[in-house]
Protein backbone atom coordinates (compact mmCIF):
# COMPACT_ATOMS: atom_id res chain seq x y z
CA UNK A 1 0.00 0.00 0.00
CA UNK A 2 1.43 3.67 -0.96
CA UNK A 3 0.73 6.86 1.61
CA UNK A 4 -0.64 9.67 -0.54
CA UNK A 5 0.05 13.55 0.92
CA UNK A 6 -3.28 15.55 0.06
CA UNK A 7 -2.44 19.39 -0.12
CA UNK A 8 -5.78 21.59 0.28
CA UNK A 9 -5.21 24.17 -2.26
CA UNK A 10 -8.78 25.80 -1.67
CA UNK A 11 -10.76 26.73 0.97
CA UNK A 12 -14.65 26.29 -0.57
CA UNK A 13 -15.80 24.27 -3.31
CA UNK A 14 -19.38 24.98 -4.93
CA UNK A 15 -21.27 22.08 -6.92
CA UNK A 16 -23.30 23.71 -9.72
CA UNK A 17 -25.75 21.43 -10.81
CA UNK A 18 -27.75 21.19 -14.31
CA UNK A 19 -31.46 19.86 -13.76
CA UNK A 20 -32.89 21.39 -17.46
CA UNK A 21 -35.08 19.58 -19.65
CA UNK A 22 -31.87 19.10 -21.86
CA UNK A 23 -29.83 17.04 -19.20
CA UNK A 24 -33.15 13.90 -20.15
CA UNK A 25 -31.32 12.91 -22.90
CA UNK A 26 -29.78 9.82 -23.29
CA UNK A 27 -26.19 9.07 -22.67
CA UNK A 28 -25.09 7.74 -26.39
CA UNK A 29 -24.73 3.77 -26.39
CA UNK A 30 -25.92 3.80 -22.68
CA UNK A 31 -29.33 3.49 -20.89
CA UNK A 32 -29.26 6.35 -18.38
CA UNK A 33 -30.11 9.98 -18.49
CA UNK A 34 -27.31 12.53 -18.89
CA UNK A 35 -28.97 13.57 -15.45
CA UNK A 36 -28.38 10.31 -13.89
CA UNK A 37 -25.29 9.87 -14.86
CA UNK A 38 -24.04 13.37 -13.55
CA UNK A 39 -25.71 12.64 -10.24
CA UNK A 40 -23.82 9.36 -10.31
CA UNK A 41 -20.52 10.72 -11.68
CA UNK A 42 -20.95 13.03 -8.40
CA UNK A 43 -21.88 11.05 -6.25
CA UNK A 44 -18.89 8.62 -6.72
CA UNK A 45 -16.64 12.15 -6.83
CA UNK A 46 -17.77 13.10 -3.38
CA UNK A 47 -17.24 9.79 -1.99
CA UNK A 48 -13.17 10.21 -2.78
CA UNK A 49 -13.31 13.61 -1.27
CA UNK A 50 -11.49 13.75 2.10
CA UNK A 51 -12.88 15.75 4.69
CA UNK A 52 -10.25 18.40 5.07
CA UNK A 53 -11.77 21.29 6.51
CA UNK A 54 -13.78 22.61 3.59
CA UNK A 55 -17.03 24.78 3.02
CA UNK A 56 -18.85 23.41 0.38
CA UNK A 57 -22.06 23.91 -0.95
CA UNK A 58 -24.23 22.38 -3.92
CA UNK A 59 -26.75 24.08 -5.74
CA UNK A 60 -28.75 23.96 -9.10
CA UNK A 61 -28.05 26.72 -11.31
CA UNK A 62 -30.76 26.02 -14.12
CA UNK A 63 -34.55 26.76 -12.57
CA UNK A 64 -37.09 28.42 -14.03
CA UNK A 65 -36.83 31.67 -12.61
CA UNK A 66 -33.01 31.45 -13.37
CA UNK A 67 -31.88 31.57 -9.72
CA UNK A 68 -30.35 28.98 -8.34
CA UNK A 69 -31.60 26.59 -5.74
CA UNK A 70 -30.33 25.50 -2.58
CA UNK A 71 -29.49 21.76 -1.97
CA UNK A 72 -26.94 21.91 0.76
CA UNK A 73 -26.27 25.86 1.68
CA UNK A 74 -22.50 26.98 2.03
CA UNK A 75 -21.31 24.84 5.50
CA UNK A 76 -19.09 22.61 6.59
CA UNK A 77 -18.39 19.53 4.82
CA UNK A 78 -19.45 16.26 5.93
CA UNK A 79 -19.15 13.81 3.16
CA UNK A 80 -22.52 11.86 4.62
CA UNK A 81 -24.81 14.60 4.58
CA UNK A 82 -23.42 15.82 1.25
CA UNK A 83 -24.14 12.34 0.00
CA UNK A 84 -27.80 12.73 1.00
CA UNK A 85 -28.24 16.29 -0.42
CA UNK A 86 -27.29 14.33 -3.71
CA UNK A 87 -29.28 11.84 -3.62
CA UNK A 88 -32.50 14.96 -3.62
CA UNK A 89 -31.25 16.43 -6.76
CA UNK A 90 -34.13 16.11 -9.04
CA UNK A 91 -34.45 12.91 -11.27
CA UNK A 92 -35.39 14.46 -14.51
CA UNK A 93 -34.62 17.83 -15.41
CA UNK A 94 -37.05 20.73 -16.19
CA UNK A 95 -36.85 24.36 -18.28
CA UNK A 96 -34.32 26.06 -20.02
CA UNK A 97 -30.56 26.48 -19.15
CA UNK A 98 -29.80 29.91 -17.75
CA UNK A 99 -26.74 29.56 -17.26
CA UNK A 100 -25.52 32.93 -17.10
CA UNK A 101 -28.64 33.93 -15.22
CA UNK A 102 -27.15 30.91 -12.44
CA UNK A 103 -23.83 31.98 -12.26
CA UNK A 104 -24.84 35.58 -11.79
CA UNK A 105 -27.05 34.86 -8.81
CA UNK A 106 -24.14 32.81 -6.90
CA UNK A 107 -22.89 36.12 -6.60
CA UNK A 108 -24.31 36.25 -2.87
CA UNK A 109 -23.25 32.81 -1.67
CA UNK A 110 -19.75 33.89 -2.99
CA UNK A 111 -19.30 37.38 -1.38
CA UNK A 112 -19.96 35.38 2.33
CA UNK A 113 -16.88 33.37 2.01
CA UNK A 114 -13.57 33.73 2.57
CA UNK A 115 -10.59 31.94 1.37
CA UNK A 116 -9.96 30.54 -1.97
CA UNK A 117 -13.29 28.94 -3.48
CA UNK A 118 -13.33 26.74 -6.53
CA UNK A 119 -16.66 26.20 -8.69
CA UNK A 120 -17.11 22.92 -10.49
CA UNK A 121 -20.10 22.90 -12.59
CA UNK A 122 -21.60 19.43 -13.73
CA UNK A 123 -23.28 20.29 -16.33
CA UNK A 124 -24.41 18.64 -20.23
CA UNK A 125 -22.78 21.19 -22.20
CA UNK A 126 -25.68 22.85 -23.51
CA UNK A 127 -27.18 26.36 -22.56
CA UNK A 128 -29.68 29.17 -23.54
CA UNK A 129 -28.70 32.13 -24.01
CA UNK A 130 -29.70 35.24 -22.63
CA UNK A 131 -29.59 38.71 -24.84
CA UNK A 132 -27.15 40.89 -24.67
CA UNK A 133 -28.41 44.34 -24.94
CA UNK A 134 -26.92 47.62 -24.07
CA UNK A 135 -29.34 47.42 -20.71
CA UNK A 136 -27.23 44.64 -19.48
CA UNK A 137 -23.91 46.09 -19.98
CA UNK A 138 -24.80 49.16 -17.96
CA UNK A 139 -25.99 47.29 -15.25
CA UNK A 140 -23.21 45.14 -15.25
CA UNK A 141 -20.67 48.22 -15.15
CA UNK A 142 -22.88 50.72 -12.92
CA UNK A 143 -23.75 48.33 -10.00
CA UNK A 144 -20.72 45.84 -10.32
CA UNK A 145 -18.22 47.97 -11.25
CA UNK A 146 -17.52 45.91 -13.88
CA UNK A 147 -16.49 43.10 -11.56
CA UNK A 148 -17.61 39.65 -12.05
CA UNK A 149 -19.57 40.66 -15.39
CA UNK A 150 -19.43 37.95 -17.83
CA UNK A 151 -20.78 39.52 -21.22
CA UNK A 152 -21.64 37.21 -24.29
CA UNK A 153 -22.56 39.40 -27.26
CA UNK A 154 -25.38 37.22 -29.34
CA UNK A 155 -23.27 36.16 -32.14
CA UNK A 156 -26.23 35.49 -34.42
CA UNK A 157 -27.62 38.92 -33.84
CA UNK A 158 -23.55 40.49 -34.62
CA UNK A 159 -23.26 38.27 -37.72
CA UNK A 160 -26.76 39.31 -38.85
CA UNK A 161 -26.04 43.22 -38.04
Amino acid sequence: MTETDLIKTADNFIILFDASSSANEMVPGKRISRIQATKDLLKERVALLPDLGYMAGLYIYTTPSGKYQEVYGMQAFKPDAFAAAIDQLPAEGKGPTMMQKGLSSLRSVVAGLSGKTVVFMFTDGTYNRVPWNQDTTEDCLENRQGQGCLLLPDQQRRRAG
